[in-house]
């Protein structure tokens, strides 16, 4: 069984994963345009709602650990 920190260890890294996908996608929308900015701006928008959904329901304001 996993403990309470492994899970907020782990809900923290993968928001770190996710916040470097991020910038790689953000990094390309920008050198990009057209049809391939529009879709890169959407993959962020998605990854942004999967964000905010780890963070409010997994760490929930009880165990911010490193950003």
């Amino acid at each position: 069984m996993e403990s309470s920190r492994f899970k907020f260890e782990k809900a923290n890294e993968c928001l770190s994963q996710l916040r470097s996908v991020v910038a790689t996608l953000e990094h390309y929308r920008n050198v990009s345009d057209g049809r391939r900015a529009r879709l890169l701006g959407l993959a962020i928008d998605a990854v942004a709602i999967v964000e905010q959904d780890i963070y409010e329901n997994e760490l929930s304001g009880v165990a911010r650990l490193r950003k």
